[in-house]
């Protein structure tokens, strides 16, 4: 008993809980955001993501259309990187995908940290390259059907 408790409570169950609490409030934006814009057909993207060579749990990915339309925006497609380096690609609900097109792609890896104790995100682990779309130079093509990104190699 004591040591599920200690692992719920520990370093990943603590970024569990983050990753579902950013979950949940980005569900919340996109249910608001739906009925302002038709959705987008989506394909299925999914991926794995390293940092010298190890995975980076917790990390969040999301896909910039090339293509802006000045209204409406289009959506920005998100995902969440696993204990083992994996993501899945969302953008309406339920790991749906993308839709089909060409994306930068930016990632930000924020450990969470206790502050008052509540659980909040840290502060970018990764170089702040990999966070400014212009400047990360990983490029993503989203087409129709299943797309297995090749893995994202990010180095310091």
């Amino acid at each position: 008993m004591h040591a599920a408790r200690r692992f719920a409570n520990g370093p990943l169950g603590a970024t569990r809980k983050l990753a579902s609490l950013v979950l949940l409030a980005l569900a919340a934006t996109l249910v608001g955001c739906e009925e302002d814009q038709a959705r987008v057909p989506t394909h299925p993207v999914k991926g794995k993501i390293t940092f010298n060579g190890k995975p980076t749990p917790g990390a969040m990915i999301v896909f910039h259309p090339k293509a802006q339309p000045a209204e409406p925006a289009p959506p920005k497609p998100t995902g969440y990187v696993d204990a083992e380096g994996n993501f899945v690609i969302n953008t309406y609900g339920g790991n749906d995908g993308a839709p089909a097109g060409e994306y930068e792609v930016t990632i930000r890896w924020q450990k969470p940290v206790e502050r008052d104790g509540e659980l909040a995100p840290g502060p970018n682990v990764l170089p702040v390259r990999y966070g400014d779309p212009k400047q990360s130079k990983i490029v993503v093509q989203v087409a129709a059907g299943q797309n297995d990104v090749p893995p994202i190699v990010l180095k310091r």
